[in-house]
């Protein structure tokens, strides 16, 4: 079971490595045809479902996000596979324009450790440099 977080906090941890190996994996199946972040550009990758509320305050600002410069973000919806269609929809009103994957397997989650959504990761040159656990603000990635 996920816990929900409005409040942000900040941290990596121990499990860095982890986290960087995943990251890679995540981005060879969402890449496949497309070319891949180069190492000026911020990823932000955001696991959210349609269950949680701070996940669903949380869709505008990381598509505001995504259309700056040098930044990319993955959003990675934790629906069950019963909700994927309420997920799509969701996605289509918020006019998101970011990728999103969907993980009704819970594939991803325990190989980024997610015990609360929203949580977001950051890197930059296949490094973390951040992770987020609540709503994502604009100033968080400075």
């Amino acid at each position: 079971m996920l816990i929900f977080s409005v409040h942000g906090k900040d941290e990596i941890g121990k499990n860095i490595n982890n986290f960087e190996k995943s990251y890679k994996e995540l981005l060879a199946k969402t890449f496949l045809e497309e070319p891949m972040p180069d190492e000026k550009t911020r990823v932000i990758v955001n696991f959210w479902a349609t269950y949680c509320v701070a996940c669903i305050e949380e869709l505008p600002i990381l598509n505001k996000l995504s259309k700056e410069n040098n930044i990319t973000v993955i959003g990675v919806n934790l629906d069950e596979k019963q909700d994927l269609k309420k997920a799509k929809k969701l996605l289509n009103q918020k006019r998101v324009k970011f990728k999103n994957i969907f993980d009704d397997d819970q594939f991803w989650v325990p190989k980024f450790n997610i015990e609360m959504l929203p949580t977001s990761f950051v890197f930059r040159n296949n490094k973390l440099i951040k992770k987020h656990i609540g709503i994502l603000k604009s100033n968080t990635l400075q």
